[in-house]
């Protein structure tokens, strides 16, 4: 994180003695794969009999969560890898036959850049049941004035929720298919952290709606219920 950024964060009017940054620092693989219809028994089938089997195979040293995404009618799939396994793992491969269900795929190789979790939550935060992945595009004449502004006023401001347990940060490497430069996995306990009033006040800053004048500033997003 850029010493700037520490420096912002220190001096952070919000309440942040209740979160930490102690995260650790691993990359990650962070997979998607979406059908072309809300319902496809054939993808639920192909996924769970070959193509998560597949990984487990090849994961064994490794620490891996799934979750279903309704509202993308697809699964996503995150695995926490070690820094000598980035090359090893830019090579892909479907499991044999990949069905015709599938519309999208994105996967990508996270590089942890920061984020933050309420302190009184522990490392279990990253088994929360939900997980928010959130993409962003950013031009790199913008990249530290929205690390900035993500970690020193929006994460802690939305920390303030007591159902939003962490964010971490990752800079995307792309591999298949994935626009996008960075990554926030946003981890809930319950869905209502979405309708707070610490989402809706993180989200109506002057410094967020700086950024909501750029053209640049879009984002996608997929929402996870942890299956494993």
């Amino acid at each position: 994180m850029a010493t700037d950024s520490l420096n912002m964060i220190s001096q952070s009017p919000f309440k942040v003695a209740h979160i930490t940054r102690d995260l650790g620092c691993n990359p990650i693989l962070f997979d998607c794969i979406q059908a072309g219809t809300p319902q496809s028994l054939e993808l639920d089938i192909w996924y769970f009999n070959r193509h998560l089997p597949k990984k487990r195979d090849k994961s064994t040293k490794h620490t891996f969560r799934y979750y279903a995404a309704p509202s993308h009618a697809g699964y996503i799939y995150i695995q926490e890898l070690e820094h000598d396994d980035l090359l090893a793992n830019k090579r892909f491969e479907y499991a044999s036959p990949a069905p015709n269900a599938i519309r999208m795929h994105i996967r990508c190789l996270g590089r942890f850049i920061g984020g933050a979790r309420r302190l009184e939550i522990g490392p279990t935060a990253i088994d929360a049941k939900y997980v928010y992945p959130i993409f962003f595009k950013v031009p790199p004449s913008w990249e530290n004035k929205f690390n900035d502004w993500y970690e020193s006023e929006h994460v802690p401001m939305l920390l303030e929720c007591k159902y939003w347990l962490m964010c971490r940060r990752f800079k995307i490497d792309e591999i298949i298919s994935c626009p996008w430069s960075h990554m926030a996995l946003h981890y809930l306990s319950d869905l209502s952290a979405l309708e707070s009033p610490e989402r809706y006040a993180a989200r109506t800053t002057p410094w967020r709606k700086e950024f909501e004048q750029q053209p640049w500033f879009k984002f996608t997003y997929r929402l996870g219920m942890r299956l494993a």
